[in-house]
């Protein structure tokens, strides 16, 4: 049990590291950092598929990104991943959608674009950079059928 939370305590301190970067950014830069986390993620999942089923880069370029919850819901049977990784694609779409609506819609009612609603950019990248240690640490440890 003490071996488990100290596995648990060094999960959330790796976390909290990677969250810091996000500390006092403005708007625009966090969604900037979330949207490129968010095609690391991606193209580390390819690069996976690549490895592990010897594709060529180029087939595996063209998956999209249910594409790939598909293939490793089939390849790993962990739920837990193909719910995280749904999760992952459904923030991905909110995020789009409030950061570009928003923002056209305060500045054509002359409002500064900083007021769009940060708590939903920050929940969004908290949960990425999660799912990101949950691969990693699952990549590690899982063989492929």
């Amino acid at each position: 049990m003490q071996n488990q939370l100290t596995t648990l305590c060094g999960v959330n301190d790796l976390l909290r590291f990677r969250l810091q970067k996000y500390e006092g950014r403005t708007l625009t830069v966090k969604y900037a950092l979330y949207t490129r986390k968010f095609d690391l993620l991606e193209s580390k999942l390819k690069q996976i598929i690549i490895q592990n089923d010897q594709i060529s880069t180029q087939s595996a370029s063209k998956k999209s990104f249910r594409q790939l919850i598909t293939y490793f819901k089939n390849k790993t049977q962990i739920l837990d991943l193909e719910y995280l990784l749904k999760q992952c694609l459904q923030s991905r779409k909110r995020m789009i959608e409030a950061f570009y609506v928003d923002q056209s819609i305060y500045r054509s009612l002359g409002y500064s674009p900083s007021r769009v609603d940060e708590c939903g950019l920050d929940k969004a990248i908290s949960e990425i950079e999660c799912v990101i240690l949950f691969c990693e640490c699952l990549f590690q440890h899982i063989k492929y059928s």
